[in-house]
């Protein structure tokens, strides 16, 4: 740490003999590659490799040694491109994210790690050698501008190695039928397709022209001005569509607008879907403005739309109050669905106990050993307790056969004794 704390300091003086400009070496995002080697390579050499030994120490442990208590401790190998110290989003115990930087200043030339590829890195599998081989393979394919851009826009991609990425993106410029200068620029406005399964990606594509009212060619052209609707469910897509499809109906003009619409300007409309619905509502509701088309209101911004009608402010109010009275509803529905699940818990379990309680007050009687406990011993083998014996059946005066005692009529059951006299006994055969 103190060698590290060192170099850091020294690090102005460093570049500023190589360039000459105290301003210019504060600041290394303002060198050439060339002026930034000398100092890579006595930053590593004096700072690096004590941080890598002592990562090394920390992560392996020291071995036992040849003899007695003495100890070795094996230094991790350091990453392929060294690390330049300078303000990081990395935190200083994580070799992986620092390793990835160095990768960035090196092979990308730029001076620090992206902080949503440090925010995402965490959940990556890949082990700092897969992921460098990733951006020097897209460095080396697509330049390095694009491929920092495309990191940076969806550091999903360091997940995958680099056979993978290729085939997909190769697969891409086939079922398109794309030059590589325009799928360059499809990698750019949308790089997330190097993140999707070929299958998945071919599914969406085909099911496209049947929720649209354009046909395969003007897909094909609609899907390359904006390939961001390919991450869209088609079924979002299809709702999005049917809610143009019924506003557009409600002016003659529009509709007309509709029927013929061109691919560009439905690529307009699923890029801002929900500032031109509140338009077209707007003026369906206001009726102002009779003649203007659907592109009239698509490429215009909030604030023209809001210059040209007065009324669209309050309207947007009016429509952001209810949408908030609306999810104020859906909670209080929630919140009493949620006391009402947990007012019925407790009743279920008050009479689960109720029930249980019961059920072990009401066995007690009716247990035959527990009833025969309580008698004499003549009485349940005949005599009766008051001077007269008992039938040969085994009752007593004004008792029960065995056969005819509660529990052996079932529960709760009311015994017959409508016939029986004292000393005389009901048992037949």
């Amino acid at each position: 740490v103190s060698l590290l704390a060192k170099s850091r300091h020294r690090l102005p003086s460093m570049l500023a003999r190589g360039v000459g400009q105290q301003k210019a070496a504060c600041n290394p995002r303002r060198l050439e590659a060339t002026q930034l080697q000398p100092v890579r390579r006595r930053a590593w050499s004096r700072s690096a490799r004590a941080s890598c030994c002592t990562a090394a120490h920390e992560t392996l442990g020291p071995t036992s040694g040849l003899q007695g208590s003495e100890s070795v401790s094996v230094p991790a190998a350091p990453p392929k491109y060294p690390r330049v110290p300078c303000s990081s989003p990395c935190s200083p115990g994580d070799a992986r994210c620092l390793g990835l930087e160095g990768t960035f200043q090196h092979v990308l030339n730029y001076p620090r790690l992206p902080s949503k590829v440090c925010l995402r890195l965490p959940s990556l599998q890949n082990s700092l050698p897969v992921m460098t081989a990733v951006v020097e393979m897209l460095s080396q394919h697509y330049g390095q501008e694009l491929t920092l851009y495309m990191l940076r826009r969806d550091p999903r991609i360091l997940e995958y190695n680099c056979e993978t990425l290729i085939s997909r993106a190769e697969y891409v410029r086939a079922m398109l039928d794309l030059r590589p200068l325009t799928l360059y620029m499809l990698l750019r406005k949308n790089p997330t397709v190097l993140c999707m399964d070929t299958q998945h990606l071919r599914t969406r594509y085909n099911a496209l022209h049947k929720v649209m009212p354009l046909s395969i060619e003007e897909v094909k052209k609609l899907v390359i001005k904006a390939p961001v609707i390919l991450n869209q469910a088609t079924e979002s897509i299809e709702v999005q569509v049917d809610a143009l499809r019924q506003l557009s109906y409600m002016r003659v003009i529009w509709q007309e607008n509709f029927d013929s619409i061109s691919p560009s300007l439905l690529a307009f409309y699923l890029r801002d879907t929900r500032d031109i619905t509140n338009r077209l509502e707007y003026m369906v509701a206001s009726g102002k403005n009779p003649l203007w088309t659907l592109q009239d209101v698509f490429k215009v911004t909030n604030n023209i739309f809001m210059r040209k009608h007065e009324g669209f402010r309050e309207f947007l109010q009016a429509r952001y109050d209810q949408a908030m009275r609306k999810k104020a509803w859906l909670a209080e529905q929630e919140r009493q669905r949620a006391m009402q699940a947990e007012a019925l818990a407790q009743l279920s379990a008050t009479r689960q106990q109720a029930q249980l309680g019961k059920g072990q007050y009401k066995a007690t009687p009716f247990l035959g050993g527990v009833a025969d406990q309580g008698e004499p011993a003549e009485q349940r083998q005949g005599g009766g307790t008051d001077g007269s014996a008992g039938d040969g059946g085994g009752n007593s005066r004004g008792g029960f056969s065995s056969v005819e005692r509660p529990q052996a009529q079932g529960f709760g059951a009311r015994p017959n004794v409508a016939g029986s006299r004292p000393g005389q006994g009901r048992a037949r055969g």
